[in-house]
């Protein structure tokens, strides 16, 4: 038994799965791998699964991500600016400043914005349909 990650970008009802070579081209190395959504915002089903003999058995857990591709296809730089600050407020939340007796809560507006902006929530149907597509 093994743990994997599979990916799927979900665009309207459309489901389409790409390999984690391309992922990784377009996530860390900077690649323009999906020069197909240049310019949009994708929303990216990370999917991690259990395999057994390389056959899926069972979904573990869904991570919906939203990715900004630029003018190439490459991942662009606002995004993955953005990405690395959520990271680090999933890590360590910001927590409310009241210095001077002045409630100052700018820092987790902005961690909310973050969320909002770089995730989404995923329907019964596009779950159903990926493990479909897992053949599970």
């Amino acid at each position: 038994m093994s743990i994997s990650v599979r990916y799927f970008i979900v665009l309207d009802e459309t489901i389409n799965k790409i390999s984690q070579n391309k992922f990784n081209g377009f996530c860390f190395r900077k690649e323009p791998g999906l020069p197909e959504y240049s310019g949009q915002v994708i929303k990216m089903a990370e999917v991690y699964v259990e395999t057994i003999n390389r056959k899926v058995t069972r979904i573990i857990r869904i991570d919906c991500v939203k990715y900004k591709a630029d003018n190439h296809g490459a991942l662009s730089k606002e995004y993955e600016e953005d990405s690395r600050n959520h990271m680090t407020n999933l890590i360590s939340p910001p927590q409310v400043e009241t210095a001077s007796g002045v409630l100052n809560a700018s820092e987790i507006f902005n961690a909310k914005r973050l969320k909002f902006k770089l995730t989404w929530e995923i329907t019964e149907e596009i779950r159903a349909e990926i493990s479909n597509i897992l053949k599970i």
